[in-house]
């Protein structure tokens, strides 16, 4: 039941629901709910019976009355009269029976269902309140239809049948006798008036709206617990997530931490080793000293004894000061014959022999320990292929030699003073020499003795030209026991001829006897070009390479055996290698293929004639030329026996037979020419079949033959003339080869020409000499050939800007060299189109500025480290200065930020890169210069296997390093922020736009190691040069440094490198003069209009930066200076046009990573200036070479100059 919405004092009588509770039968439970909650209630305290005891009752009543009770009107009529309404007087009608709920003034009139057990009810009637789903029931209304419950709707149908059908009224429920007055009279107790019905509807309205209150709140409760579930759901499924990153921070952090213990791990075993081999050392310094005390206290001994010890400390002839100068006719400069780092030498006489006497220098440095040294060595050592030490001057320090008549090998190889040329067969019995008379110095018992200055100019010859080496001032004693060691070396002060000194022992200190195999190395390569050393190694590998040792070998010896020469310059390259471990073994390998040499040489002894001075040949010599340009086999001097006429056709009339080789023999016999005419009469006979077979493939070739024909004449001619309608000329084209053979030999000779002067920054004329000679001729824009290639040469900065910024695909790049397509892979530098973009997706965030200021520490680490190698070999010097050739320097440093920033790896891992990326630059820089033919990079020439070969090695190597990161990352997920995690991301994406395959990111890596490590390293290169060489701005930078980095100690950071204005500036004049690519090529994709120019397809544009950069129209008067102040404004306004600066392209392919390049470069010279003063040292060539990248043709050698950092 519904609680009263009246409170208690508007109640004055007793509410429905109290009158229910008291009136309700024993055997029902009645509740009181209110808002929703039950506010009284009472129970049951019995069940309820199976019949109803007021059936009976009312049963007995209908009964009784049935007997007396008059015949009933028809239902039809009683109901009509109802209906039309009846008088106050009649009988009520049946729907005006009181309902349980009415109010009114029924008073005492009220009974209890108990009191009601007289009534007859039929069986099936039972009188229920509440239904099963908790709604009232109420009494039948025959006039309005009852709202009663599915439980009660039977009991309903069974107890009031009388009101649905008029025969079922009287009969069945209350006889057929009972009549309607009756009826009313009997149940006039329990029913009220008519009236009250409008009070129970209300009551139903006020409870229907109590219903619907309670059913929104509950549908209220409902909603609020469905949306109280989700977010518990979605908290459950939060904490799911989070708990996810967390175990996933977790693995990343234990991978993390793996890869620390890896690291320390190595780092431990680097230290264990590095301590081990330090006792070692100490363990050898100790057995040396302990031999020294021992030897000392033995010479004592002899000493005591007396006798002995004389003989043994008095090792050579003493001459006073007076017989030296009366030797020398006081000195007389008329009888000086040289003069080297330790002083004059003068020829004289003593003891009536002719001498050589070389005489201290007072200013000498360490001239009077040099001079104790070569007493000591020369003394106690006898070999014909050491200078013979006849006697010395102590007091004054002078020592007297041998006299030598040929003077030194330098003087020889390059003719100075006019002097004759050494035939071959001498220069190989001179390499065996040497080589024997060196390996005679490091068997020195009980120690190796090494030279430490092995150079030409310190190897003497006789008048026979017997060579004998000199000058031992700087030899110095190694331990036996790690003279033929690799890990362990004698510690000294770097001492030695820069170009001939050992690399290892140049940035170590470490001292061993192949430190003078290095300098062996390079004097072999000297003796057989007749060249100066600096670069000289580097030429020869080239020379090697391309099969061009020829034009490297000395010009004035006309008979050269090629395969010989080439044998020992593979072995003087091998001799030259960085790392001594990878050098051959003086006594085991190298001696014995010089005395074979040697052997050679002396068995063509007496081809060679005499040596004599002049100019042309220099030796009377066979007029047969080497072997291998021969165009038959080699004949020998059993040939001599035969007619005259067999070798007329190669020898002339020429006497002398030719001379013999070990490399390839073939003898000419009568037997053999009666062979050869035999089969040549038989291949007359097969040639007639030979031409059917020729012809049907001159059939089957005929078309392929047309479009060559039209390639290489119809093509270029419609070309030339399209051009010259418009007035663009050009040098005239060769059949087949074009103007590369002009273009060529102006290189050659520009390459073999005069030194620049340091002050001079015009590289044009050196570095595109053919471009520069028609430009002057032709204009700013003329075409040219390359093969049956058109190029036009766009000198125009407006034609330029058109290409570059070119956006529809009218202007892309050529088809490349296989060359270059192997160094580089098809990255972002050689790919077009979609691939060209997609890959630019993946790989910009890498380069992306914030993340580059992170990479700022890796880079001020990988410089640090050579910073610090330089300080301690300046530290070791006693003036605190040192020279080193920083283009080495810089390609390693270049190579581990590039390996470390973008890779996570290292120089040591991607060195077989590394070198193969410079091995193949100079295959590219062949191919690019020389005629293509198709189909030639699928045949197996001697440069195409090689490139395959460098082509496995770096893939190889980059797929160990992406399995690496792999296997690093198979745990975590995660492939890292890095250039190569981009990749790898990218990679095992789901197949969207910025996916990669791994032969793709193997191209990238390609690119990216050579980009990031061959460029900048030129850069900064050609940075130290024009600092070295204009001292005021080196100045001007190192106070702009100091100011914003901060002291040598202070870290850097990329903030602070932003703000250093004059080292951008100079860094912009840097690559305006000397930027690492000095020319841009582009092909028109369609016939195009450039600027007024009609340009058809397949034209390839030349874009020459260097002349671009020199423009006097552009850049102004001073273009040719430099002149780091025009980029004061920035680059957009140093020059007319504002894209001007072109080092970094322009456009949408402007280069990616321009900014790491200048980051690296800003931080490797704040590190620098921070610590040395320096200058180009005086052995400089200023010779820029182009190697497809513009760099030094023979290194830069700076001198290095440490500052004091408490007076900066």
């Amino acid at each position: 039941l519904g609680a009263t919405a009246r409170g208690g004092f508007v109640r004055f009588k007793a509410d429905i629901p109290t009158t229910i509770s008291k009136g309700a039968p024993d055997f029902c439970s009645v509740y009181v709910v209110n808002k929703g909650k039950v506010s009284s209630q009472r129970n049951s305290i019995r069940a309820a019976p199976r019949v109803s005891p007021l059936r009976s009752q009312i049963a007995a009543q209908c009964q009784a009355q049935s007997v007396a009770a008059p015949k009933p009107e028809p239902p039809s009529q009683r109901w009509s009269s109802s209906s039309r309404g009846s008088d106050p007087s009649e009988t009520p009608r049946v729907d005006n029976f009181r309902s349980p709920f009415a109010r009114g003034g029924i008073g005492n009139t009220r009974k209890s269902y108990a009191d009601l057990s007289h009534m007859s009810m039929p069986d099936s009637a039972d009188i229920s309140f509440i239904s099963s789903t908790g709604r009232r029931s109420i009494d039948y209304h025959p006039a309005i239809p009852a709202r009663m419950s599915n439980s009660s709707a039977d009991s309903y149908d069974h107890s009031f049948e009388m009101s649905r059908t008029p025969s079922k009224w009287g009969g069945d429920s209350f006889g057929g006798g009972m009549d309607h007055t009756n009826f009313s009279q009997t149940s006039s107790s329990s029913y009220s008036s008519l009236g009250m019905a409008d009070d129970v509807e209300a009551e139903m309205k006020r409870l229907r709206l109590e219903l619907k209150q309670t059913m929104d709140m509950y549908s209220t409760a409902c909603k609020e617990a469905l949306t109280a579930k989700q977010k518990a759901s979605e908290l459950q499924r939060w904490k799911m997530e989070e708990e996810q990153k967390t175990q996933d921070s977790r693995i990343t952090e234990g991978s993390a931490m793996a890869m620390i213990e890896r690291e320390k791990a190595r780092a431990k075993a680097a230290i264990e080793a590095a301590e081990a081999s330090q006792r070692i050392a100490e363990m050898e310094v100790q057995k040396r000293i302990t031999a020294e005390k021992k030897l000392l206290k033995e010479a004592e001994d002899r000493k005591s004894r007396g006798g002995g010890g004389m003989s043994h400390e008095v090792r050579y002839r003493r001459y006073s000061i007076e017989e030296i100068e009366q030797g020398t006719d006081r000195f007389n400069d008329a009888r000086k014959v040289g003069e080297g780092g330790y002083g004059p030498v003068y020829k004289g006489f003593l003891d009536h022999t002719q001498v050589a006497i070389k005489v201290l220098r007072p200013d000498a440095a360490q001239g009077r320990s040099q001079f104790q040294q070569e007493v000591e060595v020369l003394s106690c050592i006898r070999h014909p292929n050491m200078v013979l030490l006849l006697g010395a001057c102590p007091e004054y320090g002078c020592l007297v030699y041998e006299y030598m008549a040929s003077g030194s090998l330098d003087d020889c190889l390059f003719r100075r003073g006019g002097g004759p040329v050494i035939p071959w067969q001498h220069r190989f019995r001179i390499c065996a020499e040497i080589a024997t008379g060196l390996l005679f110095l490091h068997q020195t018992k009980p120690e190796p003795l090494v030279h430490r200055d092995l150079k030409p100019g310190n190897i003497l010859l006789d008048r026979n030209y017997v060579s004998k080496i000199s000058d031992v001032g700087l030899a110095r004693l190694v331990p036996p026991s790690v003279a033929d060691t690799v890990t362990q070396y004698r510690m000294t002060s770097t001492a030695g001829t820069f170009c001939y000194i050992d690399p290892e022992y140049q940035q170590t200190g470490m001292l061993g006897v192949k430190s003078d195999i290095y300098s062996f190395g390079v004097m072999l390569l000297q003796i057989i070009t007749a060249k100066p050393p600096m670069g000289l190694t580097h030429h020869v590998g080239r020379a090697l390479e391309r099969g061009a040792l020829l034009d490297m070998l000395d010009p004035a010896v006309p008979d050269w055996p090629v395969d010989e020469a080439q044998c020992l310059a593979e072995m003087a390259l091998r001799c030259c290698e960085l790392r001594r471990k990878d050098r051959p073994d003086l006594g085991t390998v190298v001696l014995p293929e010089l005395n074979r040499l040697r052997t050679l040489g002396e068995d063509n002894m007496q081809y060679c004639g005499t040596i004599r001075g002049g100019g042309g040949g220099g030796m009377f010599s066979s007029p047969f030329q080497s072997n291998i340009s021969r165009p038959h086999a080699e004949m020998t001097s059993d040939s001599s026996q035969y007619p005259r006429s067999v070798f007329s056709s190669r020898a002339g009339d020429s006497p002398m037979p030719p001379r013999r080789s070990n490399s390839s023999r073939c003898i000419y016999t009568h037997t053999d020419t009666a062979k050869y005419i035999h089969t040549t009469s038989g291949m007359v006979e097969m040639g007639v079949g030979m031409g059917v077979v020729a012809a049907a493939l001159a059939v089957v070739l005929l078309p392929w033959l047309w479009a060559a024909a039209a390639d290489l004449v119809w093509r270029p001619h419609a070309v030339a003339r399209a051009f010259s309608r418009q007035g663009i000329r050009g040098p005239q084209r060769h059949f087949f080869a074009g103007n590369l053979g002009e273009a060529k030999a102006m290189r050659a000779a520009a390459r073999a020409g005069e030194a620049m002067d340091r002050s001079s920054h015009d590289i044009v004329p050196r570095v595109l000499p053919h471009l520069r000679a028609w430009a002057s001729r032709y204009g700013k824009v003329f075409l040219w050939w390359s093969g049956s290639r058109p190029r036009l040469c766009v000198g125009d900065y407006g034609m330029v800007r058109r290409i570059l910024s070119d956006k529809a695909g009218l202007f892309v790049k050529p088809e490349p060299v296989p060359a270059i397509v192997a160094m580089m892979g098809m990255g972002l530098a050689l790919a077009a189109g979609d691939d060209w973009a997609r890959h630019r997706r993946v790989v910009h965030p890498a380069f992306a500025m914030d993340k580059l200021k992170m990479m700022t520490g890796a880079m001020a680490a990988c410089a640090g480290e050579v910073v610090r190698a330089w300080e301690a070999r300046a530290k070791a010097a006693a003036s605190g200065e040192v020279t080193v050739e920083v283009g080495h320097w810089f390609m390693e440093l270049t190579a581990d930020v590039i390996s470390l920033t973008a890779f996570g790896s290292s120089y040591r891992q991607g060195k077989e890169v590394f070198l193969a990326q410079q091995e193949l630059k100079h295959l590219a820089f062949a191919a690019i210069n020389s005629v293509r033919v198709p189909g030639m990079k699928y045949l197996p020439t001697k440069a195409n296997v090689r490139r395959w070969q460098l082509e496995r090695t770096m893939r190889d190597t980059l797929m160990a390093i992406i399995d690496e990161r792999l296997s690093a990352a198979k745990d975590a997920s995660v492939y890292g922020t890095d250039l190569l995690g981009l990749m790898l991301e990218a990679n095992a994406g789901d197949g969207g736009q910025s996916v990669m395959s791994m032969d793709e990111i193997v191209d990238e890596c390609k690119t990216f190691f050579f980009a990031g490590h061959d460029t900048t390293a030129h850069l900064l290169t050609w940075a130290m040069f024009l600092l070295g060489t204009n001292p005021e701005w080196q100045q001007r930078l190192r106070e702009e440094v100091l100011q914003e980095c901060g002291g040598a100690d202070t870290p850097l950071h990329g903030d602070a490198l932003n703000k250093l204005k004059l080292v951008t500036m100079v860094l912009y004049e840097t690559l305006r003069l000397y930027g690492a690519v000095y020319m841009f090529v582009r092909k028109a994709a369609a016939d195009v209009d450039l600027c007024g120019v009609k340009v058809p397809k397949g034209t390839v544009l030349s874009i020459p930066i260097a002349m671009l950069h020199r423009d006097e129209e552009e850049w102004g008067a001073d273009a040719g200076e430099f002149n780091p102040l025009r980029f004061r404004d920035g680059v957009g306004r140093a020059a007319a046009h504002p894209s001007a600066l072109l080092s970094f392209s322009v456009g949408p392919r402007s280069c990616i990573g321009q900014d790491f390049a200048m980051l690296e470069a800003k931080a490797t010279l704040a590190l620098i200036l921070r610590r040395f003063a320096f200058e180009v040292a005086p052995e400089y060539v200023h010779a820029p070479a182009d190697f497809l990248t513009l760099q030094p043709l023979h290194g830069l050698p700076v001198g290095l100059k440490l500052l004091d950092p408490y007076r900066l």
